[in-house]
């Protein structure tokens, strides 16, 4: 069992073989087969959780940590704010199991101590810095064109508080740091979608606003993946004018519309990710 228990030697040599690993499928194969107890998360969840999507992606994806639904599926972003996302992502031609590599800072589950009122809690400095450098291998072994931060944790996590002191300083920003463990990479922040799902509660305004700026986010991370020239599987409309189902690669051609392929007519996008 991956998360049976080990004495720290055997810990200490699960590690290396982990990062020993060449490529993404054998680093997978590796945390499946060895587990990790390097921090206390290990001692609630059910199971390590790695990763969803394309194992060549261009897109990486790098959320906070896995919540309940997560940890019993073993797959992340599945639950209610997964979904959203999938939304989210669909609305600019991204299909998140097949355009995006998608994983977690933490990769176990911060399970809420009983009592608390809450099903999970912010991974701990430690934590999180016991298991960047899982984060840190999966990337220099995916190589992605772009990288994408969802929620403070991951963002502070990767680029620091220096460069991140708020998200709403840092959402819908380009990051290209010169040093760190995205030296050189194309780096995106984006509110996690837990954000704008718990945002409702907040009153009828507030939550417009952020619904409105992450839709403006989203635009901007659409042209940089255009202009990254990364292949994504496309946006699907239903054309207002004929009602035909179409695809289009590039969301808006003419005036703020895309083009329908069956009637030529600029179609107005019933696409809504929420």
């Amino acid at each position: 069992m991956p998360n049976s228990k080990k004495n720290k030697t055997e810990d200490d040599n699960a590690f290396k073989a982990i990062m020993a690993s060449t490529s993404i499928k054998e680093f997978i194969d590796a945390m499946n087969l060895y587990g990790c107890q390097r921090c206390t998360l290990s001692q609630h969840n059910n199971r390590i959780v790695i990763c969803r999507g394309r194992l060549t992606a261009d897109i990486m994806m790098i959320g906070e940590a896995p919540g309940k639904i997560e940890d019993q599926q073993g797959l992340p972003f599945v639950g209610p704010a997964g979904m959203l996302g999938d939304r989210m992502f669909a609305s600019i031609g991204i299909n998140t199991n097949h355009d995006m590599y998608i994983t977690n800072v933490c990769l176990c589950r911060p399970v809420a101590p009983r009592g608390s009122g809450k099903q999970n809690y912010t991974p701990l400095m430690e934590q999180r810095a016991l298991c960047l450098p899982y984060q840190i291998k999966q990337i220099s072994l995916l190589d992605p064109k772009l990288i994408i931060l969802a929620g403070l944790t991951a963002a502070r996590a990767f680029l620091g508080t220096k460069m991140v002191q708020t998200m709403k300083q840092a959402a819908g920003k380009l990051f290209l740091p010169e040093n760190g463990p995205l030296a050189g990479r194309h780096t995106f922040v984006l509110y996690h979608p837990a954000f704008l799902i718990h945002a409702k509660k907040k009153g009828e305004e507030i939550y417009k606003q952020i619904r409105q700026d992450t839709w403006k986010h989203l635009q901007i991370l659409r042209d940089k993946i255009e202009e990254l020239d990364i292949e994504v599987s496309g946006t699907r409309h239903i054309c207002s004018v004929c009602n035909e189902g179409f695809i289009s690669r590039r969301p808006y051609f003419v005036e703020g519309r895309p083009v329908c392929a069956s009637c030529g007519k600029r179609s107005h996008v019933i696409n809504e990710y929420l």
